[in-house]
């Protein structure tokens, strides 16, 4: 695939995600994606193993998981239970939210709640780090950076 494909699929993705959040809907899938971008099934998966480095289900969850993390940051944990707030971003199941949140920001929810408490983890602010390994705060600031931008 040209560096311009690649630029123009890339992109589609990532204003489809954006526009729509496709990812919200439980057990969205490669096929669905794919119709709905118009790119065939084989081409979107090769591309998105190769350019995110990540399976279809990882990169969906990581879409998941930032719309949890914005619900977390706006202290919608206060009002709801965190199962309510993983099955509006799109999970399924507690098991599979908690694996997945873990996967991605080297926190379990329940931890990453505890450092917003701690004002560890700010909305719009970048995070202190004070207390937490720095493998998982590179995750965090990845993720909210893919959150803000």
């Amino acid at each position: 695939m040209s560096q311009e494909r690649t630029a123009e699929v890339e992109g589609n993705i990532r204003d489809h995600f954006s526009r729509n959040k496709p990812f919200l809907k439980h057990g969205y899938s490669l096929r669905m994606l794919s119709e709905e971008i118009h790119l065939p099934l084989h081409q979107l998966s090769a591309f998105i193993n190769s350019y995110y480095k990540m399976n279809f289900n990882d990169f969906v969850n990581e879409y998941r998981i930032l719309s949890c993390i914005e619900k977390l940051l706006k202290k919608e944990w206060e009002l709801k239970k965190l199962e309510s707030i993983a099955e509006e971003s799109g999970f399924s199941n507690r098991n599979t939210f908690t694996s997945a949140f873990k996967k991605a920001t080297g926190l379990n929810p329940s931890e990453f709640i505890k450092y917003i408490k701690q004002g560890k983890v700010l909305e719009n602010k970048k995070p202190n780090a004070e207390g937490v390994a720095d493998e998982e705060m590179t995750k965090i600031y990845r993720l909210m950076n893919k959150l803000a931008g």
